[in-house]
């Protein structure tokens, strides 16, 4: 829905997850998803704009799998049939433009959240290193901020950064 100063936007939905691992059982597993954006102009030189993002998704059956695939004399790869089948995630975002003359400023603020995160470990087994997985959390941090200065018609200057911090 529009308003003079601001715009709302609720898109909910369902995900169907359907995993089957060799001569296993087929997991179906339904799932609400649901996004939430709203975005305020108090002028036309200034905008604010956050989101929430809720969902999930199918972790890859490589890692449910106990299957182990050699990649050389060394390594290994092996799956874990303990994992939960579906990742729930979480994303949280908010940003701030302005336009002033000739100077265009952005800055960008983003979480991510997850749990049943397929994380890596390793161990040692038969002269191998194993590596396999293991159900956790993991979130992500980002920021990036940009600035660019129009020069003439033809000629901009951009500066941007990032900052990622992963968890």
């Amino acid at each position: 829905h529009q308003f003079s100063k601001f715009q709302f936007y609720v898109r909910p939905g369902i995900s169907l997850n359907s995993t089957r691992i060799h001569k296993q059982k087929m997991m179906n597993e339904r799932r609400p998803r649901f996004y939430i954006e709203s975005t305020y102009r108090p002028n036309n030189s200034h905008q604010i704009k956050g989101s929430v993002a809720i969902g999930n998704g199918s972790i890859p059956a490589q890692f449910l799998s106990n299957i182990e695939r050699p990649s050389n004399f060394l390594f290994a790869l092996r799956g874990n049939p303990n994992l939960k089948r579906i990742m729930n995630m979480r994303s949280y975002e908010l940003t701030y433009s302005a336009q002033l003359k000739k100077i265009n400023m952005a800055l960008m603020a983003h979480y991510d959240k997850n749990t049943n995160y397929p994380g890596s470990y390793y161990f040692a087994e038969n002269d191998m290193i194993i590596q396999s997985f293991e159900s956790g959390k993991a979130s992500m941090v980002r920021i990036d901020p940009s600035i660019s200065y129009s020069a003439t018609k033809w000629l901009r200057f951009n500066l941007t950064g990032k900052y990622r911090h992963f968890n």
